[in-house]
């Protein structure tokens, strides 16, 4: 395959009449997109996958130009489908417009496409009007498959997910450095820690250390008898005894050195409040 077929033509530099005389008589047409977070290139090929004319255009700069390119050559009675990749987010917002003007789009496993690549020109390179090329000929051999918006339960899920999945991060870092500074401070505290609880979060919250306990014991027994709902057995509470703590002399320091929001236990808190809320 020739080198040329790959030079690209500004966006603002196309017209739809010279669109349509590369189509003659036809009436169907190939959008091939190659999805990147600014500089885009489309392939503009005939029904049968062979690409006529590659355009480049930045995405969102000229955004509105393309959606109204695709536009007036649906208006000039041209049949578009448009074809991309099943891959990234930087796609989605421009999927979504062409969806909404009407145009059937449909997507091409990546895997497929690149593994294409050396089989096309006998060529192993990857560039951006390549990719277009290949895509347009894919499709045009029925190895797509249309696009069909989300559910709206599945939107939610898929959402609700997501916003799981970032929530849980900060929870593994701060449970590591709380677990490394009660291993200095208060070795003993978590051998009473179950899976998933919280009392001891609520506890170091406001005693940030086992000399903060002793010097206030009765108001620690009343905030874990209200934190566990009365819950925790009497015996376990006395169980949890500063006297009997192996821990560093430093840990009186704790709340000196930093505000109470920073230290890693409120923080904990707050983010495991909004990650249950996500698990709703």
């Amino acid at each position: 395959m020739r080198k040329h077929i790959y030079r690209c033509t500004a966006l603002q530099d196309v017209t739809v009449g010279g669109l349509r005389v590369l189509l003659g008589s036809a009436l169907q047409a190939i959008i091939a997109l190659d999805i990147a977070k600014e500089k885009m290139v489309l392939g503009f090929a005939s029904a049968a996958g062979e690409t006529l004319k590659l355009i480049r255009f930045e995405h969102p700069r000229q955004t509105r130009m393309f959606l109204k390119l695709i536009e007036e050559l649906v208006g000039a009675g041209v049949e578009l489908s448009v074809v991309m990749e099943s891959t990234g987010s930087y796609g989605d917002a421009l999927r979504y417009q062409v969806v909404s003007r009407g145009v059937a789009v449909f997507v091409v496993d990546p895997k497929r496409s690149h593994d294409a690549s050396i089989v096309f020109d006998g060529v192993p390179s990857q560039h951006d009007p390549k990719a277009c090329t290949i895509l347009a000929h894919m499709h045009a051999r029925g190895l797509s498959r249309r696009y069909e918006p989300r559910a709206a339960e599945e939107k939610r899920a898929r959402s609700l997910t997501d916003r799981h999945r970032l929530l849980s991060r900060p929870l593994l870092q701060l449970a590591g450095t709380l677990e490394a500074l009660m291993a200095t401070y208060w070795p003993e505290l978590f051998a009473f820690v179950e899976t998933r609880a919280r009392w001891h979060l609520e506890l170091l919250s406001a005693y940030p250390g086992p000399a903060f306990v002793a010097s206030d014991e009765e108001g620690a027994r009343a905030l874990l008898r209200r934190v566990t709902h009365r819950g925790m057995r009497r015996e376990r509470i006395e169980e949890i005894r500063c006297d009997r703590c192996s821990g560093s002399e430093k840990s009186s320091q704790r709340s000196s050195r930093r505000p109470r929001r920073s230290f890693p236990e409120t923080r904990l808190l707050e983010f495991r409040t909004s990650h249950r809320r996500s698990e709703r």
